[in-house]
């Protein structure tokens, strides 16, 4: 956020991720999760000090393997063995240069890491759950959204933009 300042005053900032470069198709349990997505938000340099703590970051290290395509950076290059397939714990057929996923851990780590995060960056913005119109969350799954809205005691406002 260091580029939007007094002289650079409004700016897009674009995002996109070609996931499918790193999905299996043979893989059903991640294949039909998965698509190439793109965003553009629009955001405004404001002097206003109240805005100092509106971007919380957070990395969860610990959690990597929840969610990782094994081969494919510094730490695991890409080699020969990466494209030969494999059946993981879970019965898929993989490859090491594709995205595997633990599906019952990443479901529970967003059901419960998730809601705490949203709370912490409400608290720390001085916000307020009851006092928020719309929240939007990167989530395909309607399951953990509906644990989401109920742990964020919305589930009421959810249900009526979800059937």
């Amino acid at each position: 956020m260091s580029h939007i300042n007094v002289a650079n005053d409004k700016i897009l900032l674009f995002v996109g991720d070609t996931i499918n470069d790193f999905v299996y198709p043979k893989n059903k349990s991640v294949a039909f999760l998965f698509s190439d997505g793109a965003s553009c938000t629009a955001l405004e340099y404001s002097k206003d000090e109240s805005f100092k703590n509106t971007f919380m970051f957070e990395t969860f290290g610990d959690k990597s393997h929840l969610i990782i395509a094994r081969d494919g950076g510094n730490k695991n290059p890409i080699n020969p063995s990466s494209f030969q397939e494999f059946i993981d714990d879970d019965g898929n057929v993989n490859i090491a240069a594709c995205m595997q996923m633990k599906g019952v851990e990443l479901f529970d780590f967003m059901c419960n890491t998730v809601p705490n995060s949203i709370l912490n960056f409400m608290k720390n913005n001085n916000f307020e759950v009851v006092n928020t119109e719309k929240l939007f969350l990167h989530q395909a799954n309607v399951f953990a959204l509906k644990e989401i809205a109920r742990k964020l005691d919305i589930i009421d406002k959810m249900e009526e933009l979800m059937p």
